[in-house]
C-alpha cells in the first residue's frame, strides 16, 4: 500500500548559478520515484537537497522515497518537518499516517489519518488505511465500518468495484499481512505513470484513460459570439453582453465577486471545507430564484468534467453545481504564497469559467508533455499531473513569469486574456 508523494513542485525563487542544477537533480529524483526506483531516488534527492536545504519539493519526495526502503524513521522525521509549514495538507498527512502504519506503531498512527477524515471524510485512502489501524489493535467494529466505507461490501466484478474496494475485502476477511501484499502487487493502488491523487471521491474505474470531456456540448454553449442568441446548460444561461444567469433552486455555488443582481429570493450561505483563502471566495446559493453573474472584462464559458476531472483557476470560475465533488488541487497545495490552488472537480455537472474568449483546448500525452505560461491556464481535464516551474534558469524565451508543466493525458484549457 502506497501513498503519495505530497509534492509542491519548485516554486521558490533561487540563484541562477546553481537553479540548472537543483532542478535536474531533483527532476531526476521524481522521475526515478514514478519508476520505483527508490535508492536511486534518493540519492538524487539527497544531491537536490545540497543546493536547497529546506525545500518542500525536495523533503515532500524525499520523505516518500525513504518511506519505500524501510527508512521509517527518517521519513517520519521528514515529512513531520514539512508538516510544520503545511498543517492541513492531506497527502503528507496521509502519508505520515502511513509510515506510522507500517512501522507498527498503531496507535500514533490512527491520530493523522483521522485528522485527513476530517477534512476530507470521503477519502478512500484513509479509511482503508484507518481501518487496517484498527485491525491490529483489536478494534474491529471500528475496523469494519471503515473497511465499508471503502467498499468492501460491493460485489465482485461490479462497475464499481475498485482496487480500493478488493483491498478492503481482503483486509476484511481477516487476512493477514501478506495476503494483503499479494492483493495489492496484483491490484497496486500506484499507477505505473504516476500517483494517484487524493481526491475525496473515486473516479470511474477506468481513470487512466483520459476522459471524454463534453467540449463541444458544453463548452460550446457558453461561447459568446457576435449576434448569438442565449445559450444554456444544466442551471446556468449564457445572455448576450457577458451575463451569466444561475438558477439556484437544485444548488450552485457561486464566486461572491462575481454576483451582480438576483431574481426571486436566492439564499446565500458560506462554503465550508475549503481553505481560509478559497472560502472567502465562495457562496453556496440555494433557494428558489436566480442569481446574475459576470466579470467586468471576460466573458462566461461552460464547460462539464464529463465523468473525470477537471481542474479550473479559481479566479476564473464564476460558479459550479453542487452536485460536482470538489476540493483543492493537489498539485498546487504547496504553490507560492499568494497563490490560490486550483479546484479540482469530479462528477457529473456544469462549471461556468470566465475567459476573454472562447479558449483553446491544447491535448497533452505522456509523449508530448505541455510547458506553458500558468497565467494562461484557465483549467485542465483528464489524468494530468502538474508542477509550477521556475523559469528565470531553463526557459527565458518564455519570459521571467511562472510556468506550469503538465505530464499524463488529457488536455489544458487556454485563454490568452
Amino acid at each position: 500500500m502506497s501513498g503519495r508523494p505530497a509534492d509542491p513542485g519548485p516554486g521558490s525563487a533561487a540563484p541562477f548559478f546553481d537553479q540548472g542544477i537543483y532542478l535536474l537533480h531533483l527532476n531526476r529524483g521524481k522521475e526515478e520515484l514514478r519508476l520505483g526506483n527508490y535508492e536511486e531516488a534518493r540519492r538524487e534527492l539527497e544531491n537536490a537537497r545540497r543546493f536547497r536545504a529546506q525545500e518542500p519539493a525536495v523533503l515532500a519526495n524525499l520523505a516518500f522515497a525513504l518511506f519505500h526502503l524501510g527508512q521509517y524513521e527518517e521519513a517520519e522525521k521528514i515529512t513531520r518537518d514539512v508538516l510544520a509549514s503545511f498543517p492541513s495538507s492531506v497527502p503528507l498527512l496521509f502519508n505520515l499516517g502511513l509510515i506510522l502504519f507500517k512501522a507498527g506503531r498503531f496507535g500514533e498512527a490512527r491520530e493523522p489519518l483521522e485528522r485527513v477524515l476530517q477534512i476530507l471524510p470521503a477519502h478512500r485512502k484513509a479509511h482503508l488505511t484507518l481501518g487496517l489501524v484498527f485491525q491490529k489493535m483489536g478494534l474491529g467494529d471500528l475496523s469494519a465500518e471503515h473497511f465499508r466505507t471503502t467498499g468492501a461490501g460491493k460485489v465482485v466484478g461490479a462497475e464499481d468495484d475498485d482496487t480500493l474496494s478488493r483491498l478492503a475485502r481482503t483486509a476484511a476477511d481477516g487476512a493477514g499481512e501478506g495476503a494483503i501484499q499479494k492483493a495489492e502487487a496484483t491490484t497496486p493502488i500506484v499507477r505505473p505513470e504516476r500517483f494517484l491523487d487524493t481526491h475525496p471521491i473515486q473516479a470511474p474505474v477506468e481513470r487512466a484513460r483520459p476522459p471524454q470531456t463534453s467540449w463541444t456540448e458544453a463548452g460550446r454553449a457558453g461561447a459568446v459570439e457576435s449576434g448569438a442568441g442565449p445559450k444554456a446548460s444544466g442551471p446556468f444561461q449564457v445572455s448576450a453582453g457577458g451575463l451569466l444567469s444561475a438558477r439556484t433552486g437544485t444548488g450552485i455555488v457561486v464566486r461572491q465577486e462575481a454576483v451582480t443582481g438576483r431574481r426571486g429570493f436566492p439564499v446565500l450561505e458560506e462554503e465550508p471545507g475549503l481553505s481560509a483563502s478559497l472560502e472567502r471566495l465562495f457562496l453556496r446559493a440555494s433557494g428558489e430564484g436566480s442569481l446574475l453573474l459576470a466579470h467586468p472584462s471576460r466573458q462566461p464559458f461552460l464547460i462539464q468534467p464529463g465523468g473525470g476531472f477537471l481542474s479550473a483557476d479559481p479566479t476564473r470560475v464564476l460558479a459550479f453545481e453542487s452536485s460536482l465533488g470538489y476540493r483543492e488541487d493537489p498539485s498546487f497545495e504547496f504553490g507560492p504564497p499568494g497563490t490560490h490552488p486550483f479546484l479540482k472537480f469530479l462528477g457529473d455537472g456544469v462549471v461556468a469559467l470566465a475567459v476573454v474568449s472562447e479558449p483553446a483546448r491544447i491535448p497533452v500525452s505522456t509523449a508530448e508533455p505541455l510547458l506553458i505560461t500558468k497565467a494562461n491556464v484557465v483549467a485542465y481535464i483528464g489524468d494530468l499531473e502538474a508542477e509550477t516551474v521556475d523559469p528565470s534558469a531553463r526557459y527565458p524565451e518564455l519570459g521571467n513569469r511562472p510556468l506550469c508543466r503538465f505530464t499524463g493525458n488529457g488536455a489544458v484549457v487556454v485563454d490568452v486574456g
